[in-house]
């Protein structure tokens, strides 16, 4: 569902279309640290609620351990 905001030409050039998208990051620098979901800065955006698209609790926590497990691509 984020695609739907972040594709090309996005805000703050952050694509999310792809995995290799969303590892490249954007203008910013990188958004998912893979093995630190605590340090990714998607984690702390979504966490912090001020996202104007926030995740649900489970969402997040899926996020969360897709990150902490290394964010394999499959």
């Amino acid at each position: 569902r984020c695609g739907a905001c972040h594709k090309t030409g996005s805000t703050y050039g952050l694509v999310l279309i792809s995995f290799a998208d969303a590892m490249r990051g954007g203008k910013a620098g990188a958004v998912i640290l893979p093995g630190d979901s605590a340090g990714s800065p998607l984690v702390l955006l979504q966490a912090s609620g001020t996202h104007y698209v926030t995740l649900s609790a489970g969402e997040l926590s899926k996020v969360q351990q897709w990150i902490d497990a290394g964010a394999p691509e499959k």
